[in-house]
This record gives C-alpha cells, sequence and structure tokens, in this order.
C-alpha cells in the first residue's frame, strides 16, 4: 500500500510521505485506507477484499492524509492481526523488529505500542541480514544468538502514548469499516 502510493502520487520518497504524513492528525481527519491490495487475507478467513479508501472529502484532504491514513491502515491491520493471535490464546511479551521498512515510520510504530499498549524494540537489522545470521543457529544456542544481537544491535523504542484515546478511536473507526466490508463481502 505504502509502495503503491510511493509510486502513484509523484512523491520521491518515503522520507517525504512520512514527512507528509506528520502533518496530518491521528485518525487521517476521517480518510480510512483498508491496505489488503494483494489478494486473498489469511487474517480475514482468506477474503479478498482489495485495498479502499474511504471517506476522502476532495475539499480538505491531500496526499498528505492518504500518506498518515496508509500508514494507520497497515499499523491497524497489524493491530487486528495481534488482537486475532490473543484471541486465539497467545500474548506477545516483547516485539521486536529491524529498523527497516515501515518500522522506520515513528507513525507505523507509535500507532502500533500506543494500541496494543507493548514497547516496540528497533533493532540495526534488516530481514535479510536475520536470515544470514541465523546460519549461525546450527549449533542451536539461541541464548547466545539472541544477546548477541540485543547487546550490540539496539537502536531505540517506541513505548506506548500515555494519551491513547485518538489511536483507539481513529482504530474504533477503522475496524469497523473493515468488519462492515467483510460482512458485506
Amino acid at each position: 500500500m505504502y509502495r503503491w502510493l510511493l509510486n502513484n502520487l509523484k512523491i520521491t520518497s518515503y522520507q517525504e510521505m512520512n514527512e507528509l504524513a506528520a502533518k496530518v492528525p491521528i485518525g487521517s481527519e476521517g480518510v480510512i485506507i483498508l491496505p489488503f491490495g494483494n489478494g486473498p487475507e489469511r487474517m480475514l478467513n482468506n477474503k479478498d477484499l482489495g485495498a479502499q479508501i474511504g471517506n476522502i472529502n476532495l475539499n480538505i484532504h491531500s496526499k498528505a492524509h492518504l500518506c498518515r491514513a496508509a500508514l494507520e491502515g497497515i499499523a491497524f491491520s497489524f493491530v487486528y492481526g495481534m488482537e486475532i493471535l490473543r484471541a486465539d490464546g497467545i500474548k506477545a511479551k516483547v516485539i521486536r523488529a529491524g529498523n527497516d521498512n515501515l518500522f522506520r515510520a515513528p507513525i507505523f510504530s507509535n500507532t502500533i505500542a500506543s494500541l496494543i499498549n507493548q514497547e516496540i524494540e528497533i533493532y540495526n537489522t534488516t530481514g535479510a541480514i536475520g536470515a544470514a545470521r541465523a546460519c549461525q543457529l546450527h549449533n542451536g544456542n539461541y541464548a547466545a544468538f539472541g544477546k548477541q544481537i540485543m547487546d550490540n544491535d539496539y537502536i531505540m523504542s517506541y513505548t506506548p502514548s500515555s494519551d491513547k484515546e485518538e489511536y483507539k478511536m481513529a482504530y474504533e473507526l477503522w475496524k469497523n469499516e473493515l468488519e462492515l466490508k467483510l460482512k458485506n463481502n
């Protein structure tokens, strides 16, 4: 979704997108993006909703609103997935992510941290580096492997906002829109 916007809004970089998004308040002033445009989604019981953009007011909304709504929509999808995991009895104790992709966007990471009420630790790694490092696990020493990464690669953490109400309200509007689409699909 974010890449699609980058390619279609004639924006030069993700950094520019993040800067535009930061100019818009939480909730994107009503714009909602359901970012499910890559085919059937397992967490939606294999329904194919397609990506959807809603509630645009052509008099007030801009590409900055689309950037913010995309980051929020993708973050809300993450939170929705976490709710499914919790309903299945799985409780995450810690979230660690590489300093890669959308976790580099503060709006994305702060939204998730605030809604799941959990810190997100960011490490100086990527998926490719992680895969290469995993080759070291042939001896099964997971503790030493994890300690090496945590000791050497920690960058920062995103902590939940003390004022979560705006995040919760925006998420509930998004979730209601999603559930309405699921019901009618």
